[in-house]
């Protein structure tokens, strides 16, 4: 399209052309924006301005971008839209756009200390959409730094920055940092004016690193936080996924009556809201903690219909994590064989998908050690015990880190090699004591 034929258009006029152009009626229009066809016209008409949030609806609706439907005028709107348009795109997930108009703006003559502040870490959420987190770390550090020596006033405005380090940790599965950065987060809330949306992310998070490192106790009570927060404003989606979380937290204290219920309670709120992915995430949790202690033949069966799922979503690390879930059971169930071929599955799986760092390679890894450790192929044992906790330890996952070395120090003593299985023993007690003085 030629642009420049249209470029003494008003925004309403350009809105009609678009909208005529696509042959929609002003009530197709209105519904997809949410709005009345009497709201539609008086914009045609220029006779209503919208806001930002309306303008990348309307955008959407065009399926263009946003500045080829402003055309330049977003240069007239206050600051302050301009800067909400920005927020509005990384809502969408539309960082390039968003970025440019980040770039635009930076140079304004009329920003103030804290709108600049804001456009930076507006360009960070950019840096993070677009997965590049070291550039989010050189962007919001030396600000934060700055910030926190100077003791600045705004208490959320600084929280939120902290909550974004973290979130950019997570993303590079290192829980030791992310964790440190959401404890910064959370310090700043008692100076909140109240518990709102940005202090329950912030408590989440807070409690999923936790559970991350294995300190399970110490979740349970910043995820009920929470999730109180969430059933309160009836934000379903993460409502259930605090339940999730603190079904899992429980089922690591053995609380498995409370984890069942918790997580009963997770799948039917995923089920409501058509989220099949998440709803398979609690049936995986609710078989290999709950099921697999009254029925194991069940247990396994239902991971089957997780897997097949997980296959068709072609989301292979959770493949293999179910059958190194499934590998456990056959092994307590003292199937060797049916162990042997699922494991083998999940690590040419493993192979082919390329899936390395991450904690469904490390629950492969260590379920195929304890196979090795049964069949007394100690050597092997060993080798895997000790890459999964490897991976463990990168993620930052304590506690499993201490479990997958549990099977190399057995396979030493086996062996007959005291001296190792002693030095990995020590190894397993300094990680329990670095764990512990964590607390």
């Amino acid at each position: 399209m030629n642009l420049s034929l249209h470029t003494n258009e008003t925004l309403g006029e350009r809105v009609k052309r678009l909208r005529n152009e696509r042959e929609m009626s002003q009530g197709y229009l209105a519904k997809f924006c949410e709005v009345t066809n009497g709201w539609i016209s008086k914009l045609e008409n220029d006779k209503y301005a919208p806001s930002p949030e309306m303008i990348t609806k309307l955008a959407v609706a065009f399926k263009i971008p946003v500045h080829e439907l402003l055309q330049e005028e977003d240069k007239r709107m206050e600051l302050v839209s301009r800067i909400r348009l920005i927020e509005a795109l990384l809502e969408r997930n539309q960082s390039k756009e968003a970025e440019s108009f980040i770039v635009d703006l930076e140079a304004h003559p009329e920003l103030t200390a804290k709108e600049r502040m804001t456009l930076i870490v507006h360009l960070a959420e950019c840096r993070y959409q677009q997965t590049l987190y070291n550039e989010v770390f050189e962007l919001l550090q030396p600000l934060i730094e700055k910030l926190e020596v100077e003791n600045y006033h705004d208490a959320h405005f600084m929280a939120l920055i902290r909550n974004k380090i973290g979130n950019a940790y997570t993303q590079k599965q290192d829980t030791e940092r992310s964790l440190y950065n959401y404890h910064r987060a959370y310090d700043y809330i008692p100076r909140f004016a109240l518990f709102d949306e940005l202090a329950a992310f912030i408590s989440y998070n807070v409690g999923l690193a936790l559970r991350r490192k294995g300190r399970s106790l110490d979740a349970i009570f910043y995820l009920q936080q929470a999730g109180e927060y969430y059933k309160t404003t009836n934000d379903i989606k993460r409502y259930a996924d605090s339940l999730f979380v603190q079904g899992i937290a429980f089922k690591n204290r053995k609380e498995y009556e409370t984890a069942n219920e918790l997580l009963e309670q997770a799948k039917l709120l995923y089920k409501s809201l058509n989220l099949s992915t998440l709803g398979t995430k609690v049936q995986i949790t609710v078989a290999t903690s709950i099921t697999s202690q009254t029925d194991p033949v069940q247990a396994i069966g239902d991971l089957k219909v997780c897997a097949r799922q997980f296959e068709n979503d072609s989301y292979f690390p959770g493949v293999i994590f179910i059958f190194a879930k499934m590998a456990n059971i056959y092994l307590e169930l003292n199937d060797l064989i049916s162990c042997r071929d699922v494991l083998q599955n999940a690590l040419e799986i493993k192979k082919n998908h390329q899936i390395s760092i991450c904690l469904e390679a490390g629950e492969l890894l260590s379920s195929n050690s304890r196979y090795l450790l049964a069949i007394q192929k100690l050597e092997e044992a060993i080798q895997y015990s000790i890459k999964s906790s490897e991976i463990f330890g990168i993620l930052g996952m304590v506690r499993d880190q201490i479990e997958a070395l549990k099977i190399a120090v057995a396979a030493y003593q086996s062996n007959g090699n005291f001296e190792c299985a002693l030095l990995y023993q020590t190894k397993r007690n300094d990680l329990l004591e670095q764990l512990m003085e964590e607390r």
